[in-house]
């Protein structure tokens, strides 16, 4: 156990490596806790069904990320975990907040809905 750690700690670390040994992409073959953390600190959304559990991920706010974490969705889909109690674990990218938060900038969605120009009534200002 590392010097001034939790208990429990070793055991979260010994999980996560595991868990990047069987299913993240090849460039995070070597990688450190430390890299692996932001996977494991994403928000997500489980619903628990009577076959299967479902996590879906909220995605990151980057596009190398987002590539690395749908390559590690696919990966551990293809490799069709069950848990203990013998539902399957599916994992996933909330594809709508994805594409909210990639396919405009920020401004964007700041805008009013209503121009300046819209609020003009008979050439001046409501």
């Amino acid at each position: 156990m590392f010097v001034g750690t939790k208990p429990g700690f070793q055991a979260t670390v010994n999980l996560v490596m595991w868990t990047r040994d069987h299913y993240f992409p090849p460039p995070y073959a070597h990688a450190t806790w430390k890299r692996l953390a932001p996977f494991f600190h994403l928000p997500a959304m489980v619903t628990q069904g009577q076959d299967t559990v479902d996590v879906v991920l909220r995605p990151f706010n980057d596009k190398r990320y987002n590539q690395d974490l749908e390559a590690l969705c696919e990966q551990v889909n293809a490799a069709a975990p069950h848990l203990p109690d013998g539902r399957r674990l599916q994992v996933s990218i909330d594809h709508l907040y994805l594409v909210f938060v990639t396919e405009r900038p920020l401004v964007f969605w700041l805008k009013p809905l209503y121009s300046e120009q819209s609020l003009m009534i008979g050439g001046t200002a409501a």
